[in-house]
């Protein structure tokens, strides 16, 4: 089988979900990247090896929207990030759970402009960086991992900021995917995301537990070319607290994405190109996402 685009990467702070002043999580924004995993999203490559990754986001957003899915009376809001993220994998020898064992670094950084009411800032900034550990498992129709995620707080922070890329907090994640090849030219898949957040020591801010899912269903139209729909749905899962304290309503955001979806092979290489209209969100900014995604083995 031919070397598809892997699915495993939460690319830490390339966590372009939003900065605006909603209320789920804190600034509405997130450590897991909404939607990068949504190409054949339970196959990793399967030739051990180095793998190299890159991740370009382009996320705009005028609105915020409330507990039910309304806009929020907010001024001058405008959202612009330029998100990249580089991603080393490597696929070892080494077995685990009867798989194989792969093993990532992602460093994610980003042009940022916001504006929201009177406060703005237009910078580039570094996120924070993630590890993370799969087994992962390959079958004639059936491809899949699975394994933790661990997100450091390395990325750029600041407190009087009107936008950070750092979250100022580390989070525990398990991930996996699931890629079913319905026949050899159509599959679908969805991958996984269950996250755990630290508290933020300098605003005593603790984002609740969130879920998250990527998902695609996809046509190979001839050997070099792939078409598809992908998105993705969030949810959170607790409430947020503040000093230990439950803001009114538990804070808890919600997102539903959905859009096109272009493959093209090219010899060893890869890149994609795709479009997440967020179609509904609680709590959350609302906006959408253009990817454009490569993958290179050494």
């Amino acid at each position: 089988m031919r070397l598809s685009w892997g699915a495993c990467a939460p690319l830490a702070a390339l966590a372009l979900a939003c900065a605006a002043p909603a209320h789920a999580t804190e600034g509405g924004g997130g450590i897991y990247p909404l939607g990068a995993d949504s190409v054949a999203p339970g196959l990793l490559p399967a030739k051990p090896g180095d793998y190299w990754f890159h991740y370009s986001q382009l996320y705009t957003a005028d609105r915020v929207n409330d507990v039910d899915g309304d806009r929020r009376p907010i001024p001058n809001l405008d959202l612009t990030i330029v998100g990249n993220a580089e991603r080393w994998l490597h696929v070892s020898h080494a077995t685990i759970l009867g798989g194989a064992l792969v093993t990532q670094v992602i460093v994610p950084y980003a042009y940022v402009d916001f504006t929201a009411g009177p406060r703005h800032t237009e910078d580039v900034q570094l996120g924070d960086v993630s590890v993370g550990a799969f087994a992962s498992w390959h079958g004639k129709r059936l491809h899949g991992w699975i394994g933790p995620n661990i997100y450091f707080p390395t990325g750029s922070y600041d407190r009087l900021r009107a936008f950070n890329l750092g979250r100022n907090y580390g989070a525990a994640s398990l991930q996996g995917g699931v890629s079913y090849f319905i026949t050899p030219k159509l599959d679908v898949g969805v991958k996984g995301y269950y996250g755990i957040n630290q508290e933020n020591r300098a605003t005593h801010y603790q984002s609740g537990q969130e879920l998250a899912a990527d998902y695609v269903a996809a046509y190979r139209v001839s050997p070099k070319l792939r078409v598809g729909i992908n998105g993705y749905y969030y949810q959170q899962i607790t409430d947020d607290k503040v000093a230990g304290v439950r803001p009114p309503g538990g804070a808890r955001g919600e997102a539903f994405a959905i859009g096109p979806l272009l493959q093209v092979y090219f010899g060893r290489a890869t890149a994609v190109i795709k479009y997440q209209q967020e179609v509904y969100t609680e709590n959350r900014a609302q906006g959408g996402r253009l990817w454009i995604q490569t993958l290179v083995p050494f």
